[in-house]
């Protein structure tokens, strides 16, 4: 399926484009189906011979952080706001937090729990190919590549696992 707006190609299930922001259906310049440029007034695709399909307005849709989704408006620009740390323990909730506001430019303070325990610390939150590869790579190297690993994750673990949980969380939901 490919947005109407953009013509970039979407997953079938997608509320959003990812590159546009918009609902796939809420715009008529490309075909849904082969993704050609279309005009305004096209009711079928000249390419492919889909009937093309629009969706009602968005307006007044409200998206999980409480914030209005208008028809034009980009929704992934920082997708971080449509996740809602509540699940979390406070720790985190306060430290996600901080980083959503910043946009990035706060890292997060040290975390003791990911220097005591490293990549084992970062398994359990959902972070598996690098702790893993790490692992591995100790295993080679006689533990080097574990203890740098180890300092890394004890001063970047928080936004670590703030881009891995945002990530994580718009997959499930918003695809």
């Amino acid at each position: 399926m490919y947005c109407r707006n953009c013509g970039s190609q979407v997953n079938d299930k997608a509320e959003f484009c990812l590159k546009c922001g918009v609902r796939p259906l809420n715009a008529k310049g490309y075909c849904q189906e082969c993704g050609v440029e279309t005009n305004e007034n096209q009711e079928i695709c000249i390419k492919c011979g889909v009937r093309l399909k629009t969706s009602t307005s968005s307006k007044g849709i409200t998206l999980p952080n409480g914030l209005p989704l208008e028809i034009n408006d980009r929704v992934f620009g920082d997708d971080s706001y449509l996740v809602d740390f509540s699940s979390l323990p406070t720790y985190y909730q306060k430290e996600f937090e901080k980083i959503r506001e910043s946009k990035g430019e706060y890292k997060g303070k040290f975390n003791w729990a990911a220097f005591f325990f490293g990549a084992l610390w970062a398994l359990s939150k959902g972070m598996i190919v690098v702790p893993l590869i790490v692992i591995i790579a100790s295993i080679f190297t006689g533990g080097i590549v574990g203890i740098i690993y180890w300092i890394y994750i004890a001063f970047r673990g928080n936004y670590s696992y703030y881009k891995c949980f945002v990530n994580t969380e718009i997959q499930n939901h918003y695809y």
